[in-house]
This record gives structure tokens, sequence and C-alpha cells, in this order.
């Protein structure tokens, strides 16, 4: 496609050929993932350190948009014992989907306090874009449930996601408006030796 002129026929159809290409990879790499049901490698980490890496990873792979994007940290948060990568890769998910969400304009928040009476952590993804139909609410991290187009999820994400937070004695608990607005909460056990540094 680089080798070609835009504006031909042939650069769009080649267009065309990497959209649905990309959109393959994306199925077949949910695919392993939801498969892959590995146990988690557990490693002391400062919960703030993965979010904010996150989200780099995520302004580097999006489309520029209007989306303001904000995060509050508590101070008092530990630091987890948790599998980085599993971890980042649901928050990634969940920002992804207040993306869609929000489209081009709008905000996103995420937000972290820590329980110290039931040595819980919280880490929470709000969003002000369309909310989900109460209807769906019991069905969206059953495998392969997707209220998106045809084409624009696989129904994957957020199964995994639970699978990945399950695995860690965690819990994810869903709050929506349909009029506007979702609120997802990552709830992980706490490691009460360490604290991270906001």
């Amino acid at each position: 496609m680089r080798g070609e002129t835009e504006g031909t026929q042939r650069h769009s159809d080649l267009k065309t050929i990497l959209k649905h290409a990309g959109n393959c990879k994306t199925i077949v790499e949910d695919l392993l993932n939801f498969a892959r049901r590995s146990k988690p490698k557990a490693a002391d980490v400062n919960i703030h350190e993965v979010i904010d890496d996150a989200l780099l990873f995520l302004e580097h792979r999006s489309k520029k948009a209007e989306i303001d994007i904000r995060t509050d940290y508590a101070e008092d948060v530990p630091r987890l014992r948790i599998d980085e990568k599993k971890i980042k890769q649901v928050l990634i998910n969940l920002v992804m989907n207040a993306r869609h969400a929000v489209g081009d304009k709008g905000w996103i928040a995420i937000l972290t306090s820590y329980d110290s009476q039931k040595s819980l952590v919280r880490i929470i993804v709000r969003d002000n874009g369309y909310g989900i139909d109460p209807r769906h609410l019991k069905r969206i991290f059953d495998p392969f449930f997707t209220t998106k187009p045809t084409g624009e999820g696989t129904g994957l994400g957020l199964a995994v996601s639970y699978g990945i937070i399950k695995s860690h004695g965690g819990d994810i608990e869903v709050e929506s408006d349909p009029s506007g607005g979702t609120e997802f909460r990552v709830i992980l056990p706490a490691n009460i030796l360490y604290y991270a540094e906001v």
C-alpha cells in the first residue's frame, strides 16, 4: 500500500485488505488469550505505573481524538502482587472500550482507592460515553458477546479480562446509565507489606 499512489482504486483496495487483516489479527489474539488460562506470574508492582504504561501504549496506537483522559491516584495504595502484563491487558481493554463509547469527544477517568480494612485496591475506569443497555449488563462478560458492529469487536475482551481478574482473586463490577456513562471497577486483593509511590 505504501508503494501505491493515494486515491487510486488499487490503494483503496489494499487499504480495505489491511483493515480486515488487522481485524483478523485482533480476533486471533483474543482467541489465544481466551484459551491461554495460565496462572498469573506474580511480582510486586506499583499499580499506578502499570496504569500509566497502559495509557502510554494506547496513546501511541490510537488515532488522535479530543478525549480528555484524567487520572486520580490515591496516595495510600499499596504495591500489588500481580501479573503486570495481564493486568495491563485488562486496563488497555477497559480504556479501549471507554474510548469506543466516548467517540471523538468526551472524557475518561481512571481512579484508584485503597480499602485498608478489607485490604482491597480498586481501579475505576469511568467514562461519559453511551451507556450499556440494562438487558446487556448481565451478559457483557460472556465469551463472544458484543454490542459493537460486526467487524469491530470479538466479544472476548471483557471475558478475558474477567478471567484474569478472577485468577488474581479479584472481581470486576460494572454500573452504567443507558442515557450516558459507564463505570468499571476492578477490585484486587492488596499486598499490605509494600506501599506504592504516587
